[in-house]
């Protein structure tokens, strides 16, 4: 969540969205606030990680190797 250039509106935009805010949001004071919140309190960070990493699924669908040595 890095911003190189605050003139640069398409990655202000994806920063925005990665904390959970529209690109188009107003008002980037709000969003500066949510961030030092996530810094700040322990709480915040592990809230926002839980919420990344809901889509992952719980489980992972591998069907098992097999060796058949050469007779």
């Amino acid at each position: 969540m890095v911003i190189d250039d605050a003139a640069d509106l398409a990655r202000c935009e994806e920063v925005r969205e990665e904390l959970g805010y529209k690109a188009d949001h107003l008002d980037d004071i709000e969003i500066c606030e949510s961030f030092v919140d996530l810094r700040c309190n322990p709480d915040g960070i592990f809230e926002f990680l839980e919420q990344e990493v809901e889509d992952v699924p719980i489980t992972i669908g591998a069907t098992p190797a097999s060796y058949n040595p050469p007779e």
